[in-house]
């Protein structure tokens, strides 16, 4: 049996009988599956790497603006396709021997798994799988831990609540959660912007990102770090399940400048270790016991401000100077400046 010839059998909704040549095709796919995940699962990789490998693994060549954080899971992979500005969190699996289909701007969150193969109800028979797809509509939101059962449809722009069960199908713009899953109540619009969200505790998430945006974008020019798919992946570990999923929806499709923000954010998720002025000891910059080597990036006050910015010296002169994206210019008089360091 080839590849097509098992997606048209299972689009067709015939059982897939145990030790048939269509059972024993889809285990070999599970073998293939299984040393491609090896790959992406259990190896550092640029985010074009990862592109090259889930194409591989799907069959099919991945929107660059689809994102899927490893480790992901799947016992197939050549019968889910996805659309466009589509977002998995780590630890996803997809089942997808009776086809899945996420459209355009999902978010999928931790641990979500997606069936689509039930097992036969009769003892005899129970070996035999019967294939029945799921539908994912557009700029749906599934909570992290939630379970999709075969067959199910979530229309445009439904919300599933953490750790839900999802046995019938959704309609578009409600939210549902619970075991089973049931209807809560109606996706609210946000007349401004046009964005599904599901209550206040959503738009309180809007302006906590938006801020802290405003705070990193004057120093997003230079930052040194070039690998930004790493940066990016533990940036949005470090966000609670709501956090990220919104945040993912701003990174998506944003251009390459941004991308070097991601080193500064995780800078900011420090707490404070020290606290005080800057002084000379025998040719070395201190700052209470503690001595700063040249590139190390603190937190200074100028101008009644605290900005970011990084110790570089000259080794000709031997001279210290702070560095900033959002300052005028070098701070040359270190000596003395209050500085925060992380």
């Amino acid at each position: 049996m080839e590849l097509q010839e098992f997606l048209d059998f299972v689009s067709d909704g015939n059982t897939i009988k145990g030790r048939s040549e269509a059972m024993l095709f889809s285990g070999r796919q599970s073998i293939k599956a299984s040393k491609l995940l090896m790959e992406i699962n259990y190896k550092p990789h640029t985010l074009d790497e990862l592109t090259t490998l889930f194409s591989e693994l799907f069959g099919r060549k991945m929107n660059d603006n689809v994102r899927i954080m490893p480790p992901f899971y799947t016992d197939f992979g050549k019968n889910t396709i996805f659309g466009k500005n589509v977002f998995l969190n780590s630890g996803c699996t997809i089942q997808d021997q009776g086809g899945v289909e996420i459209d355009d701007g999902a978010l999928i969150g931790h641990n979500v798994t997606i069936a689509t193969l039930n097992h036969d109800m009769n003892p005899d028979d129970r070996n035999d799988l019967h294939p029945k797809p799921v539908l994912i509509g557009k700029r749906v939101w599934i909570g992290s831990g939630s379970l999709i059962l075969p067959g199910v449809t979530i229309g445009d722009g439904a919300v599933i609540g953490a750790g839900s069960v999802v046995t019938k199908d959704v309609p578009a713009n409600k939210i549902y959660a619970g075991n089973p899953a049931r209807y809560i109540k109606d996706v609210e619009k946000d007349k401004e912007n046009g964005l599904l969200l599901e209550n206040d505790e959503v738009k309180e998430l809007k302006d906590i990102i938006n801020s802290m945006y405003d705070a990193v974008t004057v120093l997003r020019k230079n930052n040194g770090d070039e690998t930004y798919h790493n940066k990016m992946a533990e940036l949005i570990l470090h966000a609670n399940d709501s956090a990220q999923e919104f945040l993912a929806r701003q990174i998506i499709g944003i251009n390459a400048e941004l991308e070097k923000i991601s080193a500064l954010v995780e800078y900011l998720h420090n707490p404070v270790r020290i606290e005080g002025k800057l002084v000379f000891r025998q040719k070395k910059v201190c700052v209470g016991k503690e001595t700063l080597e040249a590139g190390k990036r603190l937190d200074f006050l100028k101008d009644g401000k605290w900005h970011i910015g990084m110790l570089k010296s000259d080794k000709g002169s031997g001279k210290y100077a702070i560095e900033s994206q959002d300052y005028k210019k070098p701070v040359t008089d270190i000596e003395g400046c209050p500085v925060r360091v992380r």
